[in-house]
């Protein structure tokens, strides 16, 4: 069986890569179509487009993030594949609702489906997948194994093609088996810290979309001032998203990313902290967007 470890680019999927050689390091980018959030650095688009073999607008992830893969490849000597994905303008437009903590298509959609599509058109067989769990990160293993079926595979639906009538056609593919490293050998978030303070590896402060749904309100606050470009792309979906009328009629104003606030609201928050203050406030860097 193949080996794939997945890469997210924050440290722990890092640390993952570099002790955990596999034969595969597979990342996924969420890609936007917002030019305004397009990255200042020219390189960035260069390299983005010579791994994904296609135009390169920009990403709602820190470009940080692409320094942290080119190192990684650097420092590693091993190379990281990017998977193709559908833009996260076209996830909301297919799914017509945002998504939220209740609604998690984004992941499914630009992180879990790309990689099983790869996996099932690369390889053609399952593979173990290694996600970089840390150790004492046990309900979030118990989350991920219970997705795997009875015989302890993870399956995906994946578009084989069309019918007749113009829908997509759909197959359901057995394509890996989950497995947690760093669990096994009790790594915990110290360990992996400790070990990129003196590396020659780029890291952003927080990696994954800036503008998750799962952070903190507070630190969405901090993100909106950081990133206001990328910031202001989700705030205008949301605020598309709540003006949408059901077929009953009904204006879809609960249509949010969370139950607690608007994206707005968050970002006219007063808050004198910063990205320091809130230090392990959240964590997404553990591959398949810490799922």
């Amino acid at each position: 069986m193949k080996t794939v470890n997945s890469v997210s680019g924050g440290q722990t999927s890092a640390y993952l890569m570099k002790h955990y050689p596999a034969d595969y390091n597979v990342f996924a980018l969420v890609k936007i179509m917002d030019k305004a959030c397009a990255p200042k650095d020219p390189w960035i688009k260069k390299y983005a487009e010579s791994k994904l073999n296609e135009e390169f607008v920009a990403t709602m992830e820190d470009d940080v993030i692409f320094y942290t893969l080119s190192d990684m490849e650097q420092f590693t000597g091993q190379e990281i594949t990017w998977v193709q994905n559908p833009t996260f303008d076209e996830v909301m437009q297919r799914n017509g609702l945002l998504p939220s903590a209740l609604r998690r298509f984004c992941t499914a959609e630009m992180k879990v489906k790309p990689i099983a599509q790869w996996v099932v058109n690369t390889i053609g067989e399952p593979v173990e997948m290694r996600l970089g769990f840390r150790g004492g990160e046990m309900r979030r293993m118990e989350k991920a194994l219970a997705a795997h079926d009875e015989c302890g595979y993870r399956t995906e639906k994946l578009p084989i093609g069309k019918h007749k009538n113009g829908n997509t056609k759909w197959q359901e593919f057995t394509y890996a088996v989950n497995s947690f490293p760093l669990i096994n050998d009790n790594v915990y978030k110290d360990t992996i810290q400790e070990y990129w303070k003196d590396k020659p590896v780029r890291f952003a402060e927080r990696n994954n979309c800036i503008g998750c749904f799962h952070r903190n309100p507070i630190l969405l606050n901090l993100m909106a001032k950081k990133f206001p470009e990328k910031y202001a792309w989700m705030e205008r979906h949301e605020e598309e998203g709540r003006k949408k009328v059901a077929k009953n009629g009904r204006v879809l104003t609960w249509n949010t990313y969370r139950r607690d606030g608007t994206f707005k609201d968050f970002r006219n928050h007063q808050t004198q902290l910063t990205m320091d203050d809130l230090d392990g406030f959240t964590d997404c860097d553990s591959g398949y967007c810490g799922l």
